[in-house]
């Protein structure tokens, strides 16, 4: 991961930690009347989007085909089930987000010092020769 796609996602990750902090706090004052988290319910008020589809495949060796063992026969009812499910669990699908994204921001941020580390260590090497030459 480069260095501004760490500090992206390290925006991003703090952006979204601090906004579902302040959303949880806000939903408990009183005065607070109107308030919703769920996928695909209300358009106008859309954080993230994304296009979700499930599929499976099974083969078998010898065989170059493969094909697929799991069926909801409709596309509506699958759908429906499916988000009623996700919304059903939204506090924890969030959640688990935000632990991923803070994962991903710690892993990549120790692999970044590494990387700069080596790389001041042979612009020191480089400076060092050139010293030595003149």
């Amino acid at each position: 991961m480069e260095l501004k796609e760490l500090e992206d996602l390290k925006h991003a990750t703090d952006v979204f930690r601090d906004s579902m902090e302040e959303y949880f706090k806000a939903i408990q004052d009183e005065n607070c009347d109107k308030y919703e988290l769920t996928f695909n319910t209300e358009d106008r008020f859309t954080v993230f989007s994304t296009k979700v589809f499930l599929s499976n495949h099974i083969g078998y060796y010898g065989n170059a085909g493969c094909s697929k063992k799991i069926s909801v026969y409709s596309n509506v009812i699958g759908r429906e089930y499916f988000l009623k499910y996700i919304n059903i669990h939204v506090k924890e699908i969030l959640k688990g987000m935000l632990e991923l994204m803070e994962k991903d921001v710690e892993e990549n941020k120790g692999i970044k010092i590494k990387q700069l580390r080596e790389e001041l260590a042979v612009l020191e090497g480089s400076s060092n020769s050139i010293k030595k030459q003149g």
